[in-house]
C-alpha cells in the first residue's frame, strides 16, 4: 500500500520551468508562480501592516482582518473567521482528521503547510534569509519575528 506521500507524489505532473517545483493541477502552478516568482514590484501591499499579498482578491480578504469582519461562521460551533480555508482547517478540530503524517516522527497535520514547515525541521532546509544577518529560518514567520527582535525592524 502506498502512503499519502508516495501516492501523492504520483499526480504531480505540471513542473514549474523556473524551479523545477511539481504540481497535481495548472491552476496549483500558476498560483505558485505569481507568489514564488513574480517580482517584488508586483506584489500589493496592505497601507495598514505591510504584508504583501499576490492579487486584489488576497488584499480585499486581507482587509477583512484589519475591519474585524468575520463573515464566514463555523457549522458546528459559533467561532466566526475572515476567510474560507481558515474555517476549513479549524473544522480539523471538530473531524480529527489530520492527513499530513511526518514519517520521521510520527506527528501529524491538519494542513499542509504546516506539514512542510515540519519538514524543514528534519531536512535542515531553511528557505527564508535575513538580509542583515545572512540567518536563516524554515518560515517567513520566524524570519519576520528575528528581523524586529534582532534588528528593530518593523
Amino acid at each position: 500500500m502506498l502512503t499519502h506521500a508516495e501516492d501523492y507524489g504520483k499526480n504531480l505532473k505540471i513542473r514549474c520551468e523556473i524551479c523545477g517545483k511539481r504540481f497535481s493541477r495548472m491552476k496549483y502552478l500558476k498560483s505558485h508562480i505569481i507568489r514564488v516568482h513574480q517580482d517584488e514590484g508586483q506584489r500589493l501591499v496592505c497601507d495598514l501592516c505591510g504584508k504583501e499579498v499576490w492579487s486584489k482578491t488576497n488584499l480585499r480578504d486581507h482587509m477583512l482582518i484589519h475591519q474585524g469582519v468575520k463573515p464566514i461562521q463555523c457549522p458546528q460551533c459559533d467561532k466566526c473567521f475572515t476567510i474560507r480555508n481558515t474555517l476549513k482547517s479549524h473544522m480539523c478540530t471538530h473531524t480529527g482528521i489530520r492527513p499530513y503524517r511526518c514519517e520521521e516522527c510520527g506527528k501529524s497535520f491538519a494542513q499542509e503547510s504546516p506539514y512542510k514547515i515540519h519538514m524543514r525541521y528534519h531536512t535542515g532546509e531553511r528557505p527564508y534569509e535575513c538580509d542583515m544577518c545572512s540567518k536563516a529560518f524554515v518560515c517567513r514567520a520566524s524570519l519576520n519575528l528575528h528581523r524586529r527582535r534582532a534588528h528593530e525592524v518593523a
